[in-house]
Formats: C-alpha cells, sequence, structure tokens
C-alpha cells in the first residue's frame, strides 16, 4: 500500500470517527439536559436511544485512540471498545431473557419509551457487539483476522444498507422485522461508520476501486450513486402509486421492471460510451509513443554512427558504451562496464580538465 493511500484512508477514519463522536456527543447532550429538538430531529422517527449514542460515542473514541501509537492510547481503546461490548451483550441479554438489567437508564430517565426505557433494538445491539470486535480486531497484523474482520464489517453495511432502505420505501409491517427495528439515524450512521472503517485492511483492488483515478473507479463512484438514487426514487413513486390506488400492484411491477431495465440500459450504454472514448484515447496516445520512440531510435542511431557515447552513474561509473567508443577505444563492452574512465585516460590531459568535465556533468549540463 503506497504511503499517500495509507495516509488517505487514515485521515478518512480520522474524519468520520470525529464526525461520529460529536453527533453522539450532542445526542448525549439532549438526553441528559433534556433538550427535545436535537432528540426528535426527524419527525416520526424514535430518538436515537442513550445508550446507542453512547455505543458510538465509545466506538468513535476507540478508533481515534487506536490511532495513536501509544500504550496509553491502547488501553484506552481496550477500555472504551469492552465498553461497547458490555451495553450491546446486556442489551442483548435483556431481549433474549426478557429481563431489564437497568443498564440503559443508569444516567438518564427515558420518557420515550415505556418498555425497558433506554434499551436499544435488538438489530442495533447486535450490530454494535460486530462493531466493537471488528474494532478491537481491525488494527491486527495476522492476515486471517484482517480477513475475518472484513467479513464482520461487511455483515453490519450490508445489514445497515437494508434497513436504510427499507426506512427509504416505507416497506412496513411484519415483512420487514428485524431490519426495521434499526432508526434510519442509528442504520445511516452505523452503514457509513463501518464502510469506512472497513477500508483499513482492505486489498490492492478494493482500494484502488475506492479511491484510483482509473476510468473503472470513476465510472463505479458516479454510476453507482446514480443507478442508486434512480432506484430508490422509482420504488418511492411506485409504492405512491400502488398505496394511492393509482395502479395495481400487477401492473406497477411491470412498469417498475421495464423503467429499470432502461434505466439500466442507458446506464450501460453510458459506460459503454466513456469506456469507447477511454479506448480511442489510449489508442492515440500510444501510436504517439510510437511515433516517439521511432523518433528517438533515429536520433540515437544518428549519433552512434558519428560520436563516441558512454553513460556513467553519478560516481563516474561506465554503465553503457556504443560501438564506436569501443572500436576507438579498443576496448570490448565488458572490459568498459564497471570501470571508470581512468581505464582509458592517456594522462593528455589535465586532471582540472577532468574535474570541469565532471563538475559540467553533475550540474545536468551538457559537455561535449
Amino acid at each position: 500500500m503506497s504511503i499517500e493511500l495509507k495516509a488517505k484512508k487514515s485521515k478518512n477514519i480520522k474524519n468520520i470517527s470525529l464526525s461520529v463522536l460529536a453527533i453522539s456527543i450532542i445526542v448525549i447532550s439532549g438526553w441528559l439536559f433534556n433538550i427535545r429538538p436535537i432528540l426528535t430531529v426527524i419527525p416520526g422517527v424514535p430518538p436515537m436511544e442513550f445508550s446507542t449514542a453512547l455505543s458510538f460515542f465509545l466506538s468513535s473514541l476507540g478508533v481515534l485512540a487506536a490511532q495513536r501509537k501509544s500504550t496509553l492510547f491502547l488501553i484506552l481503546n481496550r477500555a472504551t471498545i469492552s465498553g461497547v461490548l458490555i451495553i450491546a451483550l446486556v442489551t442483548i441479554g435483556q431481549y433474549f431473557f426478557d429481563f431489564n438489567f437497568s443498564i440503559d437508564t443508569l444516567f438518564i430517565n427515558n420518557t420515550y419509551a415505556t418498555a425497558f426505557p433506554g434499551k436499544m433494538s435488538l438489530a442495533a445491539a447486535i450490530c454494535f457487539f460486530l462493531l466493537g470486535i471488528s474494532i478491537w480486531g481491525m488494527y491486527s497484523k495476522s492476515e486471517k483476522i484482517n480477513a475475518i474482520i472484513e467479513l464482520v464489517f461487511l455483515a453490519i453495511i450490508l445489514v445497515n444498507a437494508a434497513a436504510v432502505i427499507i426506512f427509504i420505501l416505507n416497506i412496513i409491517g411484519n415483512d420487514a422485522g428485524f431490519l426495521l427495528l434499526i432508526p434510519i439515524h442509528s442504520s445511516l450512521i452505523l452503514f457509513w461508520f463501518s464502510s469506512i472503517l472497513s477500508h483499513k485492511n482492505a486489498d490492492k483492488a478494493f482500494n484502488d476501486l475506492l479511491f484510483s483515478n482509473y476510468i473503472g473507479s470513476k465510472l463505479m463512484r458516479t454510476s453507482g450513486h446514480f443507478v442508486f438514487t434512480l432506484i430508490m426514487v422509482q420504488g418511492l413513486v411506485l409504492l405512491y402509486l400502488i398505496n394511492y390506488d393509482i395502479v395495481d400492484v400487477n401492473a406497477g411491477i411491470i412498469v417498475y421492471s421495464i423503467v429499470a431495465i432502461f434505466l439500466s440500459m442507458s446506464n450501460i450504454f453510458t459506460v459503454a460510451i466513456r469506456l469507447n472514448n477511454a479506448e480511442q484515447e489510449k489508442v492515440k496516445y500510444e501510436n504517439a509513443l510510437h511515433a516517439s520512440i521511432q523518433e528517438t531510435k533515429q536520433y540515437k542511431e544518428a549519433l552512434d554512427a558519428s560520436s563516441l557515447v558512454d553513460i556513467t552513474d553519478a560516481n563516474g561509473t561506465i554503465i553503457s558504451v556504443n560501438d564506436k567508443f569501443c572500436e576507438t577505444s579498443n576496448y570490448e563492452r565488458n572490459e568498459l562496464i564497471g570501470k571508470t574512465h581512468q581505464i582509458i585516460n592517456s594522462g593528455h590531459h589535465s586532471k582540472e580538465f577532468f574535474t570541469d568535465l565532471w563538475g559540467q556533468i553533475k550540474k545536468g549540463e551538457i559537455w561535449a
């Protein structure tokens, strides 16, 4: 991994961690000081639970601590992530054992919920448990552990992506089940937080896809947003039409399929055109390069035919000579390479002559 890419990924992780930290502090402040506008920022959506905000706070703090290479910050990392794991496990235990351990109401009085006040959803608790494990091991030097961590991050990303899509498309009822329990604000933060963290140990191909300026990466970054947005908008429109009995379900599915095919083909055509343009540019540059190489070759042939040419390194050691140089010096090429010009010094020129010669060459000037 290049130093530049490593620095960019580290900066991205730091920025997302600081953002999550700031959001969690705002929500925690809202609970501690009962600032309702903060807690009800999204109308119709339950507020982010105090335990959820605290888990985000500890997770982001743990990531920031892990980026600092010292024993003190390592201890802070382990302590904060342990806190996340404890909150997640206790919350999961409350669901499975149907018992209130009161961990969620140690610091605040939740007036928004009646059953187990302050308890985050089961889906969110499981995601935080997985997130805690991932952060704990994401700086491991073991390739096997890193591979497992990548899979865990992927699981968190997929679950929360599905939760976001369900919310956007307004899928309600038992069919949404487990995923609908993650509030939109929590699922969005979990999605982006896990997505950025997962990049740390990603392989080169994945890093190139996300961060490079190759044409494929650019197309993926632009087309991905385009396709996702269109699908979401199309789904919302379809649900609206069905809910208000403007079209029936069967007709809606047919229309959705036709539009999806049309949009997909349009996107494919756009990508194909851009790839063709890139290929044409590549051919043009290759032809120009070939012509330049041929011209350079002709110059070299003319120079070799008329001049003695040798190439040395910065220490004056000969690394290449042309045929005319060998012919004039009466040395074979293998006898000259690796030697200095002392081997052909006739003694005719003074020491100052060679000092001036090398002075000009080392300055990048031409000596002839």
